[in-house]
């Protein structure tokens, strides 16, 4: 009888519970420090289609800028790729347009008003970004 009581006070190993108690408390630990990211994911996500729709918005009016027989009121409602068909329009499965190419009032004739709108299906919801600007023709 005493050698078993010495046994058991010797003993140096985890029995089974212990160790599935230590598994069941770290894996809630892992489940709760993924689950912040997850919403981390999807903001991201969310911005880097946002950033890509503002530089594919600021190529199509630095495109214009650069090419200004293009910025005239019978160009509104066109595509980037109507309006440039070999510079590799459109970006990402984006659609792009040209929604406002107006011609300013005297004294400011030469000068338009231009809005680009870049939009994507993002699940199930189209999402659009406008960017404008004042462009001088001459």
């Amino acid at each position: 009888m005493s050698w078993h009581i010495k046994w058991i006070n010797n003993e140096t190993g985890l029995t089974l519970i212990e160790v599935l108690a230590s598994l069941v408390l770290l894996s809630l630990m892992i489940v709760s420090i993924l689950a912040g990211f997850t919403p981390a994911a999807s903001w991201i996500s969310k911005a880097r289609r946002e950033t890509t729709a503002s530089n594919y918005a600021t190529a199509i009016l630095e495109d214009l800028r650069s090419d200004r027989s293009k910025i005239d009121n019978s160009n509104a409602g066109k595509t980037a790729q109507d309006l440039f068909p070999s510079y590799g329009y459109p970006w990402a499965g984006m659609k792009d347009k040209v929604t406002r190419l107006e011609r300013q009032n005297a004294p400011f004739n030469n000068l338009y008003d231009i809005t680009v709108t870049i939009s994507w299906l993002e699940g199930n919801e189209t999402r659009s970004l406008k960017m404008s600007t004042m462009i001088k023709k001459n």
